[in-house]
């Protein structure tokens, strides 16, 4: 009896370890110490940036940056690559800026204020598939205003994640699965 609670036990500790691994979001905040602002080391900033990360769906790019001085803006790649604000995606205008990526392929930002993306302030990514099966995370962002300046009711915050609530529920339901399976096995 012992053995087999040990080994129920382990299996139960291996299957939330797995179950919680391939849940898992990342959280990128762009620029890292240098957050969101016209970079001082140049245009490919950004590019650098992005360039040894690996983003997925579900991940958060969190955009840090002083209020009123920048916004950040998701673009098309043609307004990308001509630094065109006109008609954004999205645009969201309070710091910090949390976007939630809910599909795979290219995404494009560009801070709005003018001059600011021919100054490099741009970041381009690619991104690949969740890591779980569960179905990505509706988009946070709210369809942009006709204006071309960022505006409050263009501002969009997400509410905050509880991680670890999120953590224990996926423990739980690892828990109870494993927990029957053993039962079946065992019993």
């Amino acid at each position: 009896m012992a053995r087999n609670m040990t080994t129920l036990l382990l299996a139960l500790l291996a299957a939330t370890t797995l179950f919680h691994s391939s849940s898992a979001q990342t959280r990128h905040v762009v620029g890292d110490s240098t957050g969101w602002t016209i970079p001082t080391s140049g245009a490919s900033f950004y590019t650098n940036w992005a360039a040894n990360k690996s983003f997925c769906v579900g991940d958060t790019l969190v955009f840090n940056y002083a209020a009123s001085a920048h916004n950040v803006e998701e673009v098309t790649k043609e307004k990308y690559d001509s630094c065109n604000s006109t008609s954004p995606i999205a645009t969201y205008t309070t710091p910090p800026v949390t976007v939630t990526i809910n599909k795979t392929g290219a995404h494009y930002f560009i801070c709005g204020a003018p001059g600011h993306c021919l100054g490099g302030q741009k970041l381009s990514i690619n991104v690949t598939g969740g890591s779980s099966t569960a179905p990505p995370p509706s988009s946070t962002a709210t369809p942009p205003s006709s204006s071309t300046t960022p505006s409050p009711s263009s501002t969009v915050t997400p509410p905050p994640k509880d991680s670890a609530a999120m953590s224990l529920s996926a423990a739980g339901v690892a828990a109870s699965t494993v927990m029957t399976m053993a039962a079946v096995f065992f019993f």
